[in-house]
């Protein structure tokens, strides 16, 4: 099931009251929050570069960084075999410490519109980016995963199944060739690589506004720029970092951590096929349009696990607030 249909549900389950168990089977595996103090020594390409070539997921590491970097999976979700509720809480932001995406006051109450209209989309801008198949940028769009191939001087990520509902292909030079124009604002962004020892560390600027981290209306704006690093743990474990620098939108550069598996023969290659009959999106605002008709409005948010409160508790006064926070 795509994100897009698990939208849906979630919309149409708050208008019928449908709720579900969660799926029994346990295989989760918990996300590295930092790199660990020994690492192996990769092998090496002919060029000289440590080699992390090859497919990496994070199947079997169910932290739900699609529906929310801050706080995993939702709890109602099923369309994951391997669902655990240890891993609904489970927030890639390792800095702060509080796993929060430190967002400014102006931006919280931005922030804050954009999960009341997730809550009840009316408009199609209210929806995800991803759900009409737009590029989920630059961290999104290789969370999850994805296959990394050298072609110098060249590193290239493309995403494998499972990892993305979109075609997703970065080429990254890596020859130290100079960013393009500040002017020039792209879907992916514009990449640099570089290796610092066995890590590779890519550079990212020139990015739009319009992608989000996940699905939780996690915004920035076009002034940032993010530096990811991937470092191999163990021979099927890569570890990945991005610090978010964007001082227009966050009050200090903040990172989120993840783990990799490496793929061995059940990921392929899929020819690209989210706008072919796409009908999720007008599906999704169907029934948004529906609960706002029946008065029901909120903000799609969580609850603490320990202390029952809103994960979502804005930080600014209520009175500035769109609506007053609902959870589910």
């Amino acid at each position: 099931m795509t994100n897009r249909a698990f939208g849906l549900m979630a919309v149409a389950g708050l208008i019928m009251g449908w709720t579900s168990a969660p799926v029994a089977q346990n295989n989760w595996k918990p996300h590295l929050k930092a790199l660990p103090p020994t690492v192996i020594t990769p092998a090496k390409t002919a060029e000289g570069w440590p080699d992390l070539q090859g497919a990496w997921n994070i199947v079997n590491r169910i932290g739900g960084p699609q529906h929310s970097i801050e706080f995993g999976i939702d709890p109602e979700a099923t369309y994951i075999h391997d669902w655990n509720p240890a891993a609904r809480e489970a927030s890639i932001v390792i800095d702060p410490p509080n796993g929060r995406i430190p967002y400014n006051t102006a931006a919280t109450i931005k922030r804050n519109e954009n999960l009341t209209n997730v809550f009840t989309p009316t408009k199609i801008q209210h929806l995800d980016p991803e759900v009409h198949c737009l590029l989920g940028g630059v961290p999104r769009g290789t969370l999850q995963g994805t296959e990394i191939r050298y072609a110098p001087p060249y590193v290239a990520f493309v995403s494998i199944a499972r990892t993305s509902d979109q075609s997703f292909t970065r080429i990254i030079p890596m020859d130290g060739r100079p960013f393009i124009d500040d002017n020039i604002k792209l879907w992916k962004g514009d990449s640099r690589g570089r290796w610092e020892g066995n890590t590779l560390v890519i550079e990212t600027r020139n990015n739009n506004d319009r992608t989000w981290f996940d699905s939780h209306g996690s915004f920035h704006s076009d002034q940032m720029r993010v530096t990811e690093r991937l470092t191999l743990v163990d021979a099927t474990t890569l570890y990945y970092e991005a610090t978010i620098n964007d001082p227009a939108v966050f009050t200090q550069p903040w990172k989120l951590a993840t783990t990799w598996d490496r793929t061995r023969g059940e990921e392929r290659l899929w020819e690209e096929g989210c706008h072919e009959g796409e009908h999720d999106a007008e599906h999704m605002l169907e029934a948004g349009i529906r609960a706002a008709k029946a008065g029901i409005k909120g903000m799609h948010e969580h609850h603490d696990p320990k202390s029952g409160k809103s994960t979502f508790a804005p930080v600014v006064p209520e009175s500035q607030v769109p609506v007053k926070p609902r959870t589910h």
